[in-house]
């Protein structure tokens, strides 16, 4: 789990610097071991770090290449598989799944999407517009705030909040009340808050000269209609053997529900 912070904002100066690394700090518990602030034009990139795969500092972010940014949180799980195909091209100097994101997106763009296992939310700045994605569960989060002067992307909503000095319209309406009281959550994009959206899994969102323009994802459809128990048991433990990749300490979190208990047994 790490944090994510981005600001597009015409004019950035030391208060709006100021204020960004406190919003960005609000968010430190999810990733302790780094954090750091980069500004790119009218662009202020924010990022902490839990360390996962490389320890290294090599792999810390915000993670630049060139005039590319890329903010990351999450685990790509077939990164060892996609490096083999960028290796020739690229010279990698880390051992882990940020660099590998980069290159993917760099070589393949939106494309890179389609080659990509995993969990994820990023932001990816290739020097004239910005891509942010989530995976196509939506397991790692991404919020965004947009009005006439600034966008902003952040892992939650708090550190929008505390750099918008809590200026932020609460959706009183009737229907967004109703809905969570039946739902138990708010559906879509929607949150409780009216100019505070969430990124959803099933689009890609680009940012260019402060426009947010949404585009559908490609998702493949998989047939599951001639499935045997063997071909899940071999699904399932193949996924399972991806998901172990750590240079930390591995745990799992039983409930003694039968999700976990077939998960510890097939580890």
């Amino acid at each position: 789990m790490c944090g994510l912070l981005t600001l597009i904002k015409k004019d950035i100066n030391e208060n709006e610097i100021n204020k960004f690394k406190l919003s960005l700090n609000k968010i430190n518990y999810r990733g302790p071991d780094f954090s750091k602030v980069v500004k790119k034009e009218n662009i202020l990139f924010g990022h902490n770090r839990l360390k996962i795969l490389d320890l290294s500092d090599k792999s810390n972010q915000p993670y630049e290449y060139k005039n590319f940014i890329l903010l990351f949180n999450g685990c790509i799980y077939n990164f060892k598989e996609l490096r083999e195909q960028l290796k020739h091209k690229y010279n990698f100097k880390t051992t882990g799944d940020t660099e590998v994101l980069m290159y993917s997106l760099i070589e393949w763009g939106e494309n890179a999407l389609q080659k990509i296992d995993g969990m994820y939310a990023f932001i990816f700045y290739d020097g004239t517009k910005i891509l942010a994605s989530v995976d196509k569960f939506g397991e790692k989060p991404l919020y965004y705030f947009k009005n006439k002067e600034q966008i902003i992307f952040s892992s939650e909503i708090e550190p929008i909040k505390l750099y918008l000095e809590n200026k932020i319209e609460v959706d009183y309406s009737h229907e967004t009340f109703k809905e969570f009281l039946y739902l138990g959550y708010l559906n879509n994009d929607k949150t409780i808050y009216k100019n505070i959206k969430k990124i959803l899994p099933k689009n890609n969102y680009i940012v260019k000269e402060n426009k947010i323009i949404t585009k559908l994802k490609e998702n493949k459809v998989i047939d599951s209609s001639n499935v045997s128990i063997d071909d899940i048991h071999d699904e399932l433990t193949r996924s399972i053997k991806r998901r172990l990749i750590a240079d930390q300490n591995i745990g799992l979190l039983l409930s003694t529900g039968i999700d976990s208990v077939l998960l510890l047994t097939l580890i």
